[in-house]
């Protein structure tokens, strides 16, 4: 099987709409065999120089990368999309351009657009595998599914008010540790399906109670409302023990084995972390002892960690 590529010629086929809006690229990726589609978004930066380049170094890191498939994930779990965003940006951008108005932004050039439709793949690559020769949908690649693909395919987050116990979960779970960080809130706000409120006022509600929990859907899909949750929790690189405290509290409301939600949110994690080193050629002695460090500070042991791996590996290469 050759390396998947992440080159703007192996990733262009999968293009099936793509808008600049000011700073932004709005795209949409479409598989060539399931029909399957895909949102992202890229921002181009707004500065040069050495804010720039520390920020820019920062983002390409491991954990940095495994922290957004998560965000992707859980923005999938929700079932919300770029397309709601995107209507209000385009909305937004006919008021600007309308007699007597001015657009806030440059446009995007020719190579700035070619490198944010790889940025933005890079973003939502979680959901596509390299099959051979070109990218599909893991969708159209069942035998590569990892745990939390099938989890999320058997036992979606469908109805509205599930999703906004995810949601409130979800804030209740990144302030767990004594408030929301402004970087935390930013991902939220990506995250967060505006319909289910702002995050203002999710944020401003009081702690969901036991009795609330208990009315959420029952059978698998409390699964997936805990181990969704837990697999954001474990983004922080560690697990903290006020955020575990409430997810076991979430777990025994919704009589869910809250050691099953874990692992099952430890594997989700370490599979992100793999497909980066796999994917990006950098699976060597260095990656390995990388990708064990990142596993004991979400409570995996190393043999834990190898056999997830060996396990990756499998499952990649048939």
């Amino acid at each position: 099987m050759s390396q998947p590529r992440f080159d703007h010629d192996a990733i262009a086929p999968l293009v099936s709409y793509q808008r600049p809006q000011g700073r932004h690229l709005m795209v949409t990726f479409t598989c060539p065999v399931s029909g399957t589609h895909v949102q992202s978004r890229w921002t181009a930066p707004q500065s040069t120089g050495i804010g720039a380049a520390v920020a820019s170094q920062a983002k390409s890191s491991l954990v940095y990368e495994v922290r957004r498939q998560v965000l992707v994930m859980i923005r999938q779990t929700m079932g919300y999309s770029f397309a709601g965003r995107m209507a209000t940006s385009v909305a937004s951008t006919a008021m600007n351009n309308l007699p007597g108005t001015t657009s806030g932004a440059p446009s995007l050039s020719g190579s700035q657009q070619q490198q944010g439709l790889v940025e933005a793949f890079k973003a939502v690559a979680g959901q596509f595998v390299w099959a051979g020769d070109r990218w599909v949908h893991r969708s159209a690649a069942g035998q590569v599914q990892n745990q939390m693909d099938q989890q999320l395919s058997a036992a979606p987050v469908a109805s509205g008010y599930d999703r906004l116990l995810l949601a409130r979960m979800m804030v209740e779970v990144a302030g767990a540790h004594g408030g929301v960080s402004p970087e935390e809130q930013s991902h939220l706000s990506d995250v967060l399906d505006p319909e289910l409120g702002s995050l203002e006022s999710l944020m401003s509600r009081p702690p969901l109670t036991g009795a609330e929990l208990a009315e959420a859907s029952p059978g698998p899909v409390r699964e997936t409302l805990l181990s969704a949750v837990w697999a954001l929790a474990l983004c922080d690189e560690h697990e903290d023990q006020a955020e575990f405290e409430l997810l076991s509290r979430y777990a025994s409301a919704l009589g869910v084995k809250p050691e099953g939600a874990r692992q099952l949110a430890q594997s989700y994690v370490m599979d992100q972390a793999f497909e980066r080193a796999f994917a990006y050629g950098g699976h060597d002695r260095a990656a390995r002892q990388q990708l064990v460090s990142l596993g004991q500070r979400i409570g995996m042991s190393r043999a834990e960690v190898e056999r997830a791996e060996a396990k990756y590996q499998k499952r990649r290469l048939g």
